[in-house]
């Protein structure tokens, strides 16, 4: 969140200058950081969110918010608050500065500020959909990690609320021999308890992931599956909860402007979020793509022994490989699928079954896909 109080004391506004340079250095690299990741990853993007991937609606919507609009939050930062003309002449005794409000500032930064919170929320959001379809064999856990979410995202609403509506846009103009800064913040509020839930809940949603998959880890279930997952969880939550942690220390010293001013000021967390939680939803699609399963059905069912199926010759034919052991029979060419995994009952189909060397081979045949796929896609279980 972006805001500070100041006078025209002219050490503290040299100390602010400092800070701004910074700041706008940061902010540069941001967005470069952003235009980089999405062009990296683009065909990635189109071939899972555009054209195919994921069934799930909610999860692309979060996706294209969470890609899209931060790169506009920080155009219009780099419009309204980076002028070329920027630059630090003489010492701070040679100012002649001229404090006055810029009526197109106050907008501007309430925007920017308000597009920042609402990105953060969307960060949030995707990881808690991950962390729900994780827990899907579990309601309690899945009321309490929406319930959590929900309060969290009160409490920083609240704070935020009153900090945005606190926020001034002030314009510094001076003489040929100054600089000009063109919208700075000036505001009162109080900016740490805004990051304090984002803390916290991206700790317990890293915790439930944990948590989670280390059953089938123990018994060295569905590894590729499981090792995505706690290779994803782990990267993400170090490579965030780093720069939440930089921004609540930087918020906590709002008078000390040379390291409150950029860790505040240039939204780098903005980016940073925005490039892990873009890979997340990628690279569960990517594994899901790869598995012949859909993300969603992927990650509520991490414990099944294996999901890589195989397309049959027709699109409605799917090719399973278990390998054989005294409870499964394969005298009877016809079994239930719930024979197999009791915690995947719910699943109907008859299966008819073949024998391949040291591995059955299941042959599952639907009258039509399951889960809602078209013909056109790969069917799964």
């Amino acid at each position: 969140m972006d805001g500070f109080s100041f006078s025209s004391d002219e050490d503290k506004l040299s100390e602010y200058a400092e800070g701004y340079q910074i700041a706008k250095y940061l902010g540069i690299s941001s967005l470069a950081l952003l235009l980089y990741d999405h062009l990296t990853c683009l065909d990635q993007e189109v071939h899972f969110l555009w054209r195919g991937g994921t069934d799930d609606s909610l999860t692309r919507i979060l996706y294209f918010l969470n890609r899209y609009v931060p790169p506009f939050v920080f155009l219009v930062q780099i419009f309204f608050s980076v002028k070329p003309s920027i630059k630090l002449v003489g010492s701070s005794q040679d100012f002649k500065l001229q404090l006055s409000d810029y009526s197109s500032c106050t907008p501007a930064i309430r925007t920017v500020s308000s597009f920042l919170l609402i990105d953060i929320f969307v960060v949030e959001a995707i990881l808690v959909i991950r962390v729900y379809h994780l827990w899907s064999h579990c309601r309690i856990a899945q009321c309490t990690i929406s319930f959590v979410f929900v309060l969290c995202i009160g409490i920083s609403v609240g704070f935020s609320g009153r900090a945005i509506h606190d926020l001034r846009g002030t314009h510094i103009g001076s003489g040929p021999n100054n600089f000009v800064f063109g919208c700075l913040n000036n505001g009162d509020g109080l900016y740490w308890p805004i990051f304090v839930p984002t803390l916290i809940i991206q700790s317990i949603l890293f915790i439930a992931t944990i948590t989670r998959i280390m059953r089938p880890l123990r018994a060295r279930k569905n590894l590729k599956v499981v090792n995505r997952l706690l290779r994803d969880g782990g990267i993400f939550y170090l490579v965030v909860i780093a720069p939440v942690l930089v921004v609540l220390i930087g918020s906590s010293m709002i008078k000390s402007f040379e390291i409150s001013v950029p860790t505040l000021l240039s939204n780098f967390i903005l980016a940073i979020q925005s490039v892990c939680a873009s890979h997340l939803i990628l690279s569960i699609n990517s594994l899901a793509s790869e598995l012949g399963s859909d993300p969603s059905f992927l990650l509520s069912n991490v414990e099944i022994s294996r999901v890589a199926w195989r397309q049959g010759r027709n699109k409605n034919e799917l090719f399973v490989d278990l390998r054989v052991n005294d409870d499964i029979s394969l005298e009877d060419p016809s079994i239930e699928l719930a024979d197999l995994d009791p915690r995947v009952v719910e699943m109907a189909g008859k299966l008819r079954v073949t024998r391949s060397q040291s591995l059955g081979h299941i042959q599952s045949m639907y009258a039509k896909p399951p889960y809602g796929y078209t013909n056109e896609r790969k069917t799964t279980i």
